[in-house]
């Protein structure tokens, strides 16, 4: 059942058309290059994205939004073949600035477009794509509303809150017009400082409406394939999402592209990275709260990380079980393994803690190590000798490189400033 027949029982009016959307002031510059025959074809959602296989993440209806920043570096053939299968997606229309890549649309999308009588809309100027989502999805909620308006940060923070009876979050989604598929979990996301520091600002509303954008509503009826979203809010320091899908390895996967989506979507400056943390697949609303830990766990992991990988099941096993730990044992662990380390001035401290990690990850090869952290393996060397001195003997042995690994992410989850992880929340 599409979530247009699931909205027509609720006796909403029609869906909004690409035609529709051309009347909004944001989209009033726009040119209808190809398929103008498809302007009454209904728009589900509205998506930005420079991926040139992004139809295998879309479920048919989005309006897609593009600079065309891949385009102009592959061939015409290859251009045709990125057209067909947004058409064969069911894509409702294909947005293209021709302002900083492109000045003409490409041949092969035109034909394509036109052949299938799909709108191929582009716009001769530098657009603010996160201000046409915004309004893009505001006319959509707008036009499908069921029953009251519900504040979707407000129900966020309810999924999320613990404090609420989980029939009475089912009946708050079912007035939303949401429902939750076999499984649910949160995400979080952030922005961090590339030298690996805390969150260098509040999320702002671009990175909000990228979150929104990359991940569509989990629209009653609607049976996503992929991870779809029941609720986002940016209260606090972090941009928090409750998704849900069919299994947990599509949940999971679905995060996954949707973390890739926003990262290619949000624009941030050179400082700055996108950090994103998930946790556990769970069956019920009321476990949300503990998938929401286990998410800002994750990510307090992978901010001391230089590469944005993509989140795994032994990344969030890994946060559970330390925070089934207490912390005072936490910090005990901590300190008996890395005190002398973490005894050493700031800078020299943050110095081995990086090597130590650079060479754990690299199974205590140099080479590898040395190269992760742009040394020379004489220099990695001297590190080497220093954190024999400090630690002691045995850094060859597993047990003791396994030991060393879990004190680094214990630490990691504690910060430096040595917070109860479970009550770090109350500032999101």
């Amino acid at each position: 059942m599409s979530s247009g027949t699931a909205a027509g029982r609720r006796g909403d009016p029609a869906p909004v058309t690409v035609r529709d959307l051309l009347s909004l002031p944001c989209l009033a510059p726009a040119e209808v290059a190809a398929g103008a025959a498809g302007l009454d074809r209904p728009v589900r959602w509205v998506h930005v994205s420079e991926l040139l296989d992004i139809s295998r993440w879309l479920i048919g209806g989005e309006f897609l939004l593009t600079t065309g920043m891949k385009l102009r570096e592959i061939s015409p053939a290859q251009q045709r073949a990125y057209a067909e299968s947004l058409v064969r997606s069911g894509l409702a229309a294909l947005g293209l600035e021709l302002f900083l890549w492109l000045q003409e649309p490409p041949a092969p999308l035109v034909e394509v477009f036109e052949k299938a009588g799909v709108p191929l809309l582009v716009w001769r100027a530098d657009l603010r794509f996160g201000a046409i989502t915004e309004e893009v999805t505001r006319r959509l909620l707008e036009r499908r509303g069921s029953g009251p308006r519900i504040d979707e940060a407000e129900l966020t923070e309810e999924l999320l809150s613990g404090n609420v009876l989980e029939p009475l979050l089912a009946d708050r989604l079912e007035a939303a017009g949401l429902e939750m598929n076999q499984w649910c979990t949160v995400m979080v996301f952030a922005r961090v400082s590339r030298s690996g520091g805390q969150d260098a600002s509040p999320p702002g509303p671009e990175l909000v409406s990228a979150v929104r954008s990359a991940v569509p509503p989990a629209r009653s009826g609607s049976g996503p394939l992929h991870a779809a979203r029941l609720g986002c809010s940016s209260r606090g320091r972090l941009v928090k999402v409750v998704l849900t899908g069919p299994s947990p390895e599509a949940l999971l996967a679905g995060c996954n592209r949707a973390a890739e989506a926003v990262r290619q979507a949000a624009g941030f400056a050179p400082g700055l990275r996108l950090l994103w943390g998930v946790g556990r697949p769970r069956r019920s609303l009321h476990e949300l709260p503990g998938a929401l830990r286990e998410a800002v766990a994750v990510m307090r992991f992978r901010a001391r990380t230089r590469h944005d990988r993509a989140v795994d099941l032994d990344e969030i096993r890994l946060a559970r079980l330390l925070l089934a730990t207490p912390p005072t044992e936490l910090r005990q662990f901590v300190q008996e393994e890395l005190g002398p380390v973490l005894a050493l001035p700031p800078a020299e401290a943050q110095e081995l803690k990086r090597t130590l990690e650079a060479l754990l990850q690299a199974n205590f090869n140099v080479s590898a190590a040395a190269q992760r952290l742009h040394l020379r393996r004489q220099s990695l060397y001297r590190r080497m000798r220093k954190l024999t001195a400090l630690l002691g003997p045995g850094l060859d042995r597993c047990e003791r490189r396994a030991t060393l690994l879990l004190a680094l992410r214990a630490h990691e989850l504690l910060w430096s400033d040595g917070d109860d992880p479970r009550d770090a929340l109350a500032s999101y």
